[in-house]
């Protein structure tokens, strides 16, 4: 970060942010197995199992909030605009509101709210879509940036 940082970025955008730890093996090494969901038969499936072990680590929110620390130590350190970070996380709300920090540590200014795309279908009238920015506005915490990612694709299919 910091390399890009004196190079003059103004931000990142951290995709797939879920991924970044997995629990760690055993003693002798092993890795779990994931257990399987019984509703999904096709094992090419992502999800034929329960990602458990590989997704939404809560050394992810840590690792969130020290990238923070880098973003805003550098602008205190060489001035100018506030760096923003913004997270992709499709995990669960409660989940991706944490993105935005706790009472301790500051977290990415935008962590992409990704309901209108789960939760919107071309079937969907006023009553879902108000139902799905009052949970996402609900949801995060006081004087924080709200946001919505939408796709026009998606909506079509």
């Amino acid at each position: 970060m910091r390399f890009w940082l004196r190079r003059g970025v103004a931000g990142f955008r951290i995709d797939a942010v879920p991924f970044a730890f997995e629990i760690a093996p055993d003693a002798n090494g092993n890795w779990p197995d994931e257990p399987r969901n019984d509703w999904v038969i096709d094992p090419d499936d992502y999800n034929y199992v329960k990602h458990i072990y590989t997704v939404d680590q809560p050394e992810t929110l840590d690792l969130v909030y020290e990238w923070r620390r880098v973003l805003d130590k550098f602008q205190k350190e060489n001035g100018g605009d506030e760096r923003v970070m913004l997270t992709e996380a499709y995990s669960p709300i409660d989940v991706v509101v944490k993105y935005y920090g706790n009472d301790t540590a500051e977290g990415a200014q935008i962590p992409f709210n990704f309901l209108m795309i789960n939760w919107l279908s071309n079937d969907s009238d006023a009553y879902h879509f108000a139902e799905t920015v009052n949970t996402w506005l609900k949801s995060m915490p006081e004087g924080r940036t709200a946001n919505w990612v939408v796709s026009w694709v998606h909506l079509m299919n």
